[in-house]
């Protein structure tokens, strides 16, 4: 839905309607103009979160990438000649050292996803705090006057 019709959805002759034209006991242009903000802000909080979630997907591909590189140089290091002894010992080094990377790279995405959280939550939380001052300020101010019942 685009703001052209939300706003002819929301409109002052609209709310009348609701109302049986009289006059309504709150400001309907400032609650008109609340639901607005209302609809940008949890539009852009979407927009914000699927670019976050974006950007996890490619990091999460590039981890899956480097696991498999790591695996494949596992596998390389068990066929390469020397004593069993020393193949173990090798491999076992490789898996730790690929455990351990693997352990870091899942936190460095645990962490983006929840700054990410955290940065649309505040967003949207934000919007709510403002709108629900908004909404008891429309009641506490005196609704504009009709104009066509002049």
């Amino acid at each position: 839905m685009d703001y052209a019709d939300f706003n002819k959805m929301f409109s002052l002759d609209f709310l009348r309607s609701l109302s049986g034209g009289a006059q309504m006991p709150f400001d309907s242009n400032a609650f008109a103009e609340t639901m607005r903000k209302n609809v940008e802000v949890f539009s852009e909080a979407q927009q914000k979160a699927m670019e976050d979630a974006q950007a996890a997907m490619q990091r999460q591909t590039r981890l899956w990438t480097q696991m498999a590189e790591s695996n494949a140089e596992i596998a390389r290091e068990v066929m390469n000649e020397g004593t069993p002894e020393q193949k173990v010992a090798k491999q076992t080094a490789l898996l730790r050292q690929s455990y351990e990377n693997s352990v870091s790279a899942l936190r460095e995405l645990a962490d983006m996803l929840e700054t990410s959280n955290k940065a649309t939550s505040e967003l949207i939380n934000k919007r709510i705090a403002a709108a629900l001052n908004e909404i008891q300020n429309s009641f506490e101010k005196p609704a504009p006057a009709d104009k066509k019942a002049a």
